[in-house]
């Protein structure tokens, strides 16, 4: 009995062996970027960064406390372009955030704005610019390993672009990274995109902005659907450790047209800046339709009141405007998007979101809620939130106050009310919002659908004594 159970083991698990064996092989022929034979053996542990964007509009905002530290962030510190004639800037002006969110590692960014490759003369003057900041980084307690170029090279002349990165592959020390974001364009077939590529130590292929962004498109959007099946195996192939560029912002399209000129002569200017609850409360906007484009993004479309005199102001069109158009990054849009990431396998090693948001953005998404959705939750968080800071009054004790709304883009007006542990002497409205005393505890306030801002600024709160506010109802 026992020889006969022994045999019967070794039957059952041959077989087991031979289903492992064909789902692998399976796995290797329809699955090519999750194949293990796609990447190193030691594959490097996968890591989620974000963008850090200066801009002359604004600081980035700053989120401390909100989210736990990230991986990596990508920070940009110069933007130069060919205005000197020989390619090669006297100076490279490095401007270092201070107080940057707490990160494991560091990338620092340089935009280059020019329509040609920079040239090979550019190498020291860059190389010595990044080793005087990595020294002022470091003593910071920072850890700043590498640099990256973002410069959206023209296709045709890639194999040029792919000279200067490797002359600078050499000038700079070993250790330091050397990355570059990524168009996707380069990597349609018959490109010198392998000249580029094999020159860097990481790639990051951006997969947003990529269409033409034509007024006539059937619905229009900012992120492109991150498709392993027709990517994983052309970034694989090169062999070179890669990161896939995410977009978590969300954009404003105002249509303007002249009432004398044709339909095929309507222009379509894109604001990130525009702030929805400003928007929502001064343009009479009605929704005409709410959709989800291929890549998971909502898009809101509204018909404009052109009679409305500031009309203009707010769409920042000086012809006639008609439409307006909402793009809102979602939980379908930035979940699909990272868990396809993780798909491609091979030599993926984590996404980049673009971007952390600037103070004056209201559309882009916070690290916290970056972090949420990338863990599989709703965008949704589990109840809205009264923030408190002291005003610093003199003579008496005043709070400024601020709501973090549940659902951030509500798709209904919202209306709630924030009491307060004692009696109210008066009540100071401030920003956007319609809020007002509604008794002598209770504020009321009135926010319109898809208001959109992470943190809304109430008013003033005044009062004898230090008070406490709370949102009457957990429900909201």
């Amino acid at each position: 009995m026992t020889g006969f159970r022994s045999k019967k083991i070794s039957k059952f698990l041959a077989y087991i062996c031979g289903v492992v064996a064909l789902c692998l092989t399976f796995a290797s022929v329809f699955m090519p970027g999750v194949s293990g034979s796609d990447g190193p053996s030691d594959r490097p542990e996968w890591k989620t960064g974000l963008w850090i964007w200066q801009s002359y509009s604004g600081q980035y905002q700053n989120h401390e406390g909100s989210a736990s530290a990230v991986d990596l962030l990508y920070v940009q510190v110069d933007e130069f372009s060919d205005s000197s004639g020989n390619g090669c800037p006297n100076n490279i002006i490095v401007s270092w955030p201070d107080k940057l969110p707490a990160a494991s590692a560091y990338f620092a960014v340089w935009r280059f704005s020019g329509m040609q490759p920079p040239g090979p003369e550019i190498t020291p003057v860059l190389t010595k610019a990044y080793l005087d900041l990595k020294a002022r980084v470091t003593k910071s307690g920072q850890n700043l390993v590498g640099l990256q170029l973002d410069f959206d090279c023209p296709t045709s002349q890639l194999e040029e672009y792919g000279r200067f990165l490797s002359t600078l592959r050499k000038v700079l020390p070993e250790q330091e990274l050397l990355s570059i974001t990524a168009l996707l364009d380069w990597f349609r077939p018959e490109t010198r995109i392998a000249d580029v590529v094999h020159a860097v130590d990481e790639f990051v292929p951006q997969f947003y902005d990529v269409g033409s962004g034509d007024w006539q498109e059937d619905l229009p959007g900012i992120a492109k659907t991150v498709d392993p099946a027709r990517w994983a195996g052309v970034f694989n192939a090169f062999e070179r450790p890669y990161r896939i560029g995410i977009s978590s912002f969300g954009r404003i399209a105002v249509d303007c047209r002249d009432d004398n000129a044709p339909l095929s002569a309507r222009r379509r200017s894109f604001f990130r800046d525009m702030n929805p609850l400003e928007l929502m409360n001064n343009m009479e906007l009605v929704l005409a339709a709410e959709q989800t484009n291929a890549a998971g993004e909502t898009v809101l479309q509204f018909r404009v009141n052109p009679r409305l005199k500031e009309y203009r102001r707010y769409c920042r069109c000086s012809e006639k405007t008609e439409s307006l158009e909402m793009i809102l990054p979602s939980k379908q849009s930035v979940y699909q998007a990272y868990v396809a990431a993780q798909a491609m396998g091979g030599w993926c090693r984590g996404a980049v979101f673009f971007r952390w948001p600037l103070n004056n953005e209201a559309l882009a998404l916070t690290p916290a809620e970056i972090q949420r959705l990338t863990a599989g939750k709703e965008l949704i968080a589990d109840e809205s939130m009264v923030e408190v800071e002291d005003g610093y009054c003199a003579a008496t004790t005043c709070s400024d106050l601020f709501l973090r709304l549940k659902d951030r883009f509500p798709r209904k007006p919202v209306t709630l009310s924030i009491v307060s542990s004692i009696a109210l002497e008066y009540f100071l409205p401030g920003g956007q919002t319609q809020a007002q005393l509604n008794g002598p505890r209770s504020i009321e306030v009135s926010l319109p659908a898809y208001a959109g801002l992470p943190r809304i600024y109430l008013g003033r709160a005044v009062t004898r004594e230090p008070a406490t506010f709370l949102i009457q109802g957990k429900d909201l």
